[in-house]
């Protein structure tokens, strides 16, 4: 009934607000009301998690005349066809105002059974919901943990209901027990209000049938709405300062105030995968000033997951700006940069107006390279005499040892451009190639032929290893920045000396060679071996991957196959920290994504951003929120206030990329320094032709689409006063 996962199923919140900008209700400027919208959705992918379903099935008389053709039993067969027989189970409970025991069963796998038990329900008897709900939730009391838990309740009669608040009420019990009624009405006889609360309480959903022709659709759809659950039982709560006015609710909230705040809250049963809801109201204020909306932690969709477990996710808060007349209004341009490192990294500063504020944003741009185009690879093969039936006298040994590596690395986007050596050895080097474009079968195929046996029964690893990484050093590298190597370490079982391979280990580490390590044998004889262990060893320590085990040299397809992708997605560059610190007159609001956020001795900040490890044509963005505030001198007078930022006497942390280059060599870049521009007056005109102080009002960034030099946009006019910027500093 399900598929693969990849993201398990959670409910996302997220808020628009139509204007960070506003003036007082009383200002007579435009606008002086923002619009908040909340959104819920459900995200994610099904889970492989098994459902164990009841079907309650009502078999009164008046089923005679609601179901003649017992369409009813019908559309619950079809229900359990679209179960799955390996994971699911299913029970019946057949009831009317007893259970008929002939036709319920607990619950199983056994499908043929279940479907001949719908077969044997009959319609005879009264009505009684609480007779059926009760045997429904015995019979999934005492499931495993983990499990979905459904009730798919079908009735036609207005029967003895205990409704949820009353004690013996079975529905209560029912959500206590995190099981989900989906209710259907069959019919305009069915207890319509009492089905809409056991759904309702319990996180289901109700369903109307006129008629029993439609059952087989509502059967469907309760499919779908059993696997599509995102979550259930959500609570939405959202905070803000009880200062602002609000209106205009699209629906209704319960309203809780207390420590200036005012708390607004909307309970919604469920929300379907890829499904959303969303509610808005209106705020304003009479008074000046920066208001949060969306408090942490109050503003949050708190709800219950598909596995009974507790969900949340927290709304990101914003700034609600409230201007008054008679203010200083600030028009601003910004800066844009990008430096390009040697490895080919790059890295872009700009200053921008907010995306949720009018005041600059400071965004760094990120980009990693493409994965190195230019690969030398060295094949060292284990030749010791325990190799020799893989060398000697078999076209299916050595030849198509030849054209297999010649397939595999020709089909790999990774190796088309790479050089290839093969090197064999034993206790000593026995011969070794010299660089071959991979794109030369015939030149792999000589250098193979080669290859042989000889009667040693010595292997020393630190041979074959210091080997590869010899010939590796010895190859050209026309870019040091753009060019890797590897090392495909290939030997079996033997009389092997580990004399002297942590020397060499190391020596392949501090050159960037990773080693990945191939074993024919190996792991089957016994993988914790000391060959298993150290061909381990060398790989974990290298950063390649191994021992693979092989049975015969056909499989290097796959090997070098495996390689080529784990190449693609190991990070091109590791230990990546980016630095940014701003000077006293931009306070921190926030950033984007968090990062460690440090005030320093004398006024500056510095934000921290620890990225791990990155692979190829990877793109990073972090973005820093600021408020300017500053307090400026006039008018010069005798002692002559001066304005000045010494940071790099003080000690500060400069703004810089750093990372550990997958050659091994650390880096190190000075972040371009960022620049604003501002200056006193009326708010300059987008190029939209809009004066607009608080941005888009669809939310998107305002600099898009705007046309000034060295600055998408104007600075959205920063469209604060000076004075404003001194009361957000409060």
């Amino acid at each position: 009934m399900q598929s693969v996962i990849s993201v398990p199923p959670y409910i996302s919140a997220e808020q628009n607000v139509s204007f960070e900008d506003i003036w007082t209700s009383d200002s007579g400027k435009s606008p002086s009301m923002s619009k908040v919208t909340l959104m819920l959705g459900g995200q994610g992918e099904l889970e492989p998690k098994p459902i164990y379903s009841i079907l309650a099935i009502d078999s009164s008389s008046s089923m005679t005349i609601t179901d003649p053709k017992n369409d009813r039993l019908s559309a619950a067969q079809k229900f359990i066809g679209r179960m799955d027989k390996i994971k699911d189970k299913v029970g019946i409970v057949s009831w009317d105002d007893n259970i008929d025991l002939n036709s319920t069963i607990s619950l199983t796998n056994d499908f043929n059974i279940a479907n001949r038990t719908i077969n044997s329900i009959d319609s005879y008897g009264n009505t009684s919901l609480d007779m059926g709900l009760s045997k429904s939730i015995n019979l999934l009391s005492n499931v495993p943990e983990g499990v979905s838990k459904v009730v798919v309740f079908l009735s036609d009669g207005n029967g003895t209901y205990t409704a949820s608040g009353l004690s013996g009420s079975q529905v209560d019990l029912a959500r206590n027990q995190g099981i989900t009624l989906y209710t259907i009405g069959l019919g305009n006889g069915s207890a319509r209000e009492y089905l809409m609360q056991i759904a309702d309480t319990t996180g289901g959903k109700y369903y109307v049938a006129t008629d029993s022709g439609a059952l087989d659709k509502i059967y469907q759809d309760i499919t779908r709405n059993i696997m599509n659950v995102a979550g259930s039982n959500i609570e939405l709560t959202y905070a803000l300062p009880d200062t602002l006015e609000t209106s205009g609710y699209s629906e209704t909230p319960m309203i809780e105030t207390g420590e200036s705040k005012r708390i607004l809250k909307w309970t919604k049963p469920q929300l379907l995968l890829g499904q959303d809801w969303t509610t808005s109201f209106d705020v304003s204020s009479n008074k000046v000033g920066s208001y949060p909306l969306a408090i942490s932690p109050d503003s949050v969709a708190k709800y219950t997951k598909y596995d009974g477990s507790s969900g949340s996710s927290a709304l990101k808060e914003k700034v609600l700006n409230v201007m008054g007349s008679g203010m200083f209004s600030l028009a601003g341009t910004g800066f844009t940069k990008t430096i390009e490192d040697k490895t080919g990294v790059l890295v872009a500063k700009s200053v921008e107006p907010g995306a949720t504020i009018s005041c600059p944003d400071v965004t760094i741009s990120l980009k990693m390279p493409p994965m190195p185009s230019r690969i030398n690879i060295v094949f060292a093969l284990d030749s010791s005499g325990s190799m020799k039936q893989q060398y000697v006298g078999s076209e299916t040994h050595l030849e198509s040892m030849s054209k297999a590596i010649s397939n595999a690395l020709l089909d790999s986007s990774v190796f088309r451009n790479s050089r290839i050596s093969f090197l064999s050895w034993d206790n000593n080097v026995d011969f070794e190639t010299e660089p071959i474009n991979v794109s030369d079968r015939q030149g792999i195929e000589d250098a193979l032929r080669l290859l042989n046996s000889n009667e040693s029964e010595t292997t020393v690893y630190a041979v074959g290893l210091k080997g590869a990484i010899d010939k590796l050093n010895a190859m050209p590298i026309l870019d040091p920045y753009n060019t890797r190597g590897i090392i495909v370490f290939v030997t079996g079982l033997s009389e092997f000396d580990p004399n002297a391979i942590a020397e060499a280990i190391q020596e392949a580490k501090t050159n960037g060679y990773a080693v990945y390590t191939v074993g024919l044998g190996i792991l089957n004889a016994d993988p914790s071996s000391e060959e298993f262990t150290t061909l381990k060893m060398i790989s974990e320590t290298t950063g390649g991957t191994g021992p693979r085990e092989i049975q015969n040299f056909k499989d290097i397809t796959d090997v070098i196959s495996n390689i080529s992708n784990e190449i693609l997605a190991k990070p091109i560059a590791t230990n990546v920290i980016i630095t940014d610190t701003l000077y006293p007159y931009l306070k921190v609001l926030g950033t984007d994504p968090a990062g460690q956020i440090v005030n320093n001795a004398y006024g500056t900040t510095t934000i921290i951003w620890n990225l791990g490890g990155l692979p190829g044509e990877t793109k990073r963005v972090m973005n820093i929120q600021t408020v300017l505030e500053m307090n400026l001198p006039v008018d010069v007078v005798s002692n002559n206030t001066r304005i000045g930022y010494d940071t790099v006497e003080h000690g500060s942390n400069s703004s810089a990329l750093s990372y550990m280059w997958f050659t091994g060599e650390e880096r190190h870049i000075e972040l371009p320094e960022g620049q604003l521009s501002i200056n006193c007056g009326v708010p300059i005109t987008c190029s939209d032709g809009s004066n607009n102080p608080g941005g888009d009002s669809s939310g998107q960034n305002a600099s898009e689409g705007k046309k000034l030099p060295g600055f998408e946009c104007v600075l959205a006019v920063i469209s604060i006063t000076i004075a404003f910027c001194l009361n957000r500093r409060r």
